[in-house]
């Protein structure tokens, strides 16, 4: 009787990652249609030299190395297509934070708030668009990911990001009025109810823990709504999306940064920072935002965190998971 259910519950989970998995190859074909996405041999008249493609498919657009006349290496963020789509809007949405954001960066009253900040963005180098093409030209930085220094050092490096952009979105006269997507607290509740339900139906071993999780997410709505503390939200943060190069760390990936609640990024980067090793940090970080953010707001974007990528299969979500779920039952 055991086999019968164990198999039945392994064809329903096959069937499921089966449906799930149509919208990406929907997304793929999409992206394969119009012109092939090629990297341009030279830009700029010459100016920069097409040397290398740094991942050889993308969902969104292709990534490719140039290089100047005087050696300096550039990362290019490459669009092609017929038809605007959403690569196409995103990658317009990363020039305007980068343009936005070095203005911002560059102004002296930004830098007599920010002296000591260790926190910077890389470069705009060049951008370049045509019907059929976008490019974006971006400084290459040097240095290692977040995800491989040590976990405490790690966390001061995610929070000081998250206070990056909200000093960015003080600084900023309008920040409404940029163009970038503002994001209402009410997306955040309707989204999570919608993805709970996939949530447990991808993950049937997780979901008696998950629905006693769960059972916390109504209480939290009237928080969420009354949410004020607004910021620019990166909206993909965590490690890995964090370069660090000696005493300075930059972010990058702006492609969907827009305006929301501070809180999204903070429950983002905590789920994404939790490893199945040693967590006492990230412990004692998240016991000291109790005092300065919203316990509820802060409690339910961790679960949105973790409930989106359960849907959506980051890697490692799993094994991540489970002790995640577990100490946040008695967060």
């Amino acid at each position: 009787m055991r086999l019968t259910n164990s198999s039945s519950s392994s064809r329903f989970e096959v069937l499921l990652n089966s449906f799930f998995s149509v919208f990406s190859l929907r997304r793929k074909e999409l992206n394969q249609m119009g012109v092939p996405t090629e990297a341009p041999k030279m830009l700029a008249r010459g100016r920069y030299q097409f040397t290398a493609y740094l991942s050889n498919k993308s969902y969104f657009f292709r990534i490719a190395e140039y290089k100047d006349l005087d050696g300096n290496k550039y990362i290019a963020k490459i669009w092609t297509s017929k038809n605007k789509d959403k690569n196409y809007y995103r990658i317009k949405n990363e020039l305007v934070a980068y343009r936005t954001f070095w203005e911002i960066l560059q102004s002296e009253e930004y830098n007599k708030i920010t002296k000591d900040f260790d926190i910077s963005i890389p470069k705009l180098e060049y951008y370049e668009e045509e019907k059929t093409r976008l490019v974006l030209l971006l400084e290459k930085i040097p240095g290692v990911p977040l995800g491989e220094i040590p976990n405490k050092e790690r966390i001061r490096v995610v929070d000081q990001s998250i206070t990056f952009l909200q000093t960015l979105f003080e600084s900023s006269e309008n920040p409404t009025k940029l163009g970038l997507r503002n994001i209402k607290p009410l997306f955040f509740i309707l989204m999570i109810f919608l993805l709970m339900p996939l949530s447990l139906a991808k993950n049937l071993k997780l979901a008696p823990s998950l629905l006693k999780l769960y059972l916390f997410v109504p209480l939290s709505v009237i928080p969420i709504l009354k949410c004020k503390e607004l910021s620019f939200v990166h909206r993909d943060l965590h490690p890995w999306n964090i370069i660090s190069v000696k005493e300075k760390s930059y972010l990058f990936d702006l492609e969907i940064i827009s305006i929301g609640p501070k809180s999204h990024d903070l429950g983002n980067a905590i789920f994404r920072s939790w490893n199945m090793e040693d967590n006492a940090a990230l412990i004692e970080y998240m016991n000291n935002l109790k005092t300065s953010t919203n316990y509820y707001e802060l409690k339910f974007m961790c679960i949105y965190g973790l409930v989106y990528d359960l849907v959506f299969n980051v890697s490692d979500t799993i094994p991540r998971a489970k002790g995640f779920i577990e100490y946040l039952k008695y967060f």
